[in-house]
C-alpha cells in the first residue's frame, strides 16, 4: 500500500512485538495511532518512518499509567487530552478488583458510537479478554483474563478451531471443573504422547479448557445479561460457541470495525475539545 494513499496508521507496541497496519484512504497521511501496553512508543514508531515524512502527522498515544486513567465507574466516550500534535485518551482503571483496560477502551467507544444506549455485558476479545458492563452510557465495572496469552504460551499457536466436538468438550471441562484445569492440561499432553492425539485436537481441548475456565470466573457478569463478543473471527467465534454451549445466546460484532469506530470517536472527541 502507498503511503499517500494511508489516512491512518495503527501501530500496536506490545511487550514482545511491534505490529504496524497501514488502513488506506482518500487522503494523505494526517494521523498516526499509538497504542502500547508495555510503553514502548519508540519501538512502535521505529515501524512507522516509512510513513513519518510528513510534519502534519498527528500522533494519537495511548499511554498507560496512573495520571491517565478513568476509574470506574466513567463515562462510557473517549476522555481526549491534546498537546502540540499529540492526542491521547484515558483508558480505565479499576480499585477493586485492580484491573486495567487498556486496549478495549477503543473498541467499546466504536461499538457504543454505533449502539449509544446498549445495556449490558461487552466481551472484548484480545491476548487479554475483559468482560465490561456498560449501563446509562458509563463503564460500571469490568473483569479482564489472560486467556489469549495463556494459549499462545501453552500451544505456540492463535485462537483454534472451535466447530469440533473437542473444543466445546475442553469447553466442558473448564466450565464444571476449574480447578482441575492445570491437570487436564497436563493429561492432553499426555494423551498426545501415549495415544496419538492430534496437535489439531489437543490445541482444541486446550483452547475450550481455557475459555471454559474464563466463562465460569465470569458467570456474574453473563448470566442473564445481553452479550456482545467483540473480536476477530475465529476468537469472536470460539467465545461465542463456549456461551452458547451454557445457553446464553449473544452477538458477535467484528474488532476491526470497532477499533476504527472508535479512533473516530477520539478524533471527534478531539474536534470538539
Amino acid at each position: 500500500m502507498a503511503g499517500d494513499q494511508a489516512d491512518l496508521i495503527l501501530v500496536e507496541a506490545r511487550i514482545n512485538d511491534a505490529l504496524c497496519r497501514v488502513y488506506c484512504g482518500d487522503t494523505q497521511l494526517t494521523r498516526l495511532w499509538v497504542d502500547t501496553e508495555g510503553g514502548d512508543v519508540d519501538a512502535a514508531l521505529v515501524q512507522a518512518l516509512p510513513w513519518l515524512e510528513t510534519e502534519h502527522t498527528q500522533l494519537i498515544i495511548n499511554r498507560v499509567d496512573t495520571q491517565g486513567m478513568n476509574m470506574v465507574p466513567s463515562a462510557a466516550k473517549p476522555d481526549v487530552r491534546t498537546l502540540g500534535n499529540q492526542l491521547s485518551y484515558k483508558c480505565y482503571g479499576q480499585a477493586q478488583p485492580t484491573d486495567i483496560l487498556t486496549q478495549g477502551s477503543v473498541q467499546i467507544f466504536g461499538y457504543l458510537a454505533e449502539n449509544p444506549e446498549f445495556d449490558g455485558v461487552l466481551c472484548v476479545v484480545d491476548d487479554h479478554t475483559s468482560w465490561v458492563r456498560v449501563s446509562a452510557e458509563e463503564v460500571v465495572s469490568f473483569a479482564s483474563f489472560a486467556t489469549g496469552e495463556a494459549y499462545r504460551a501453552l500451544t505456540g499457536d492463535e485462537f483454534a478451531n472451535t466447530t469440533d466436538e473437542a473444543f466445546l468438550a475442553g469447553v466442558e471441562q473448564g466450565y464444571s471443573a476449574p480447578a482441575k484445569f492445570a491437570g487436564r492440561i497436563n493429561s492432553i499432553r499426555a494423551d498426545q504422547v501415549l495415544n496419538g492425539l492430534s496437535q489439531a485436537n489437543a490445541s482444541a481441548q486446550i483452547c475450550g479448557l481455557l475459555i471454559g475456565v474464563e466463562i465460569a470466573s465470569a458467570r456474574p457478569y453473563w448470566l442473564g445479561m445481553p452479550v456482545v463478543v467483540i473480536g476477530d473471527d475465529v476468537p469472536a467465534q470460539a467465545y461465542q460457541s463456549a456461551l452458547v454451549a451454557q445457553g446464553l445466546a449473544c452477538e458477535t460484532y467484528d474488532a476491526h470495525a470497532a477499533r476504527m469506530r472508535g479512533i473516530q470517536a477520539i478524533r471527534d472527541a478531539a474536534s470538539q475539545t
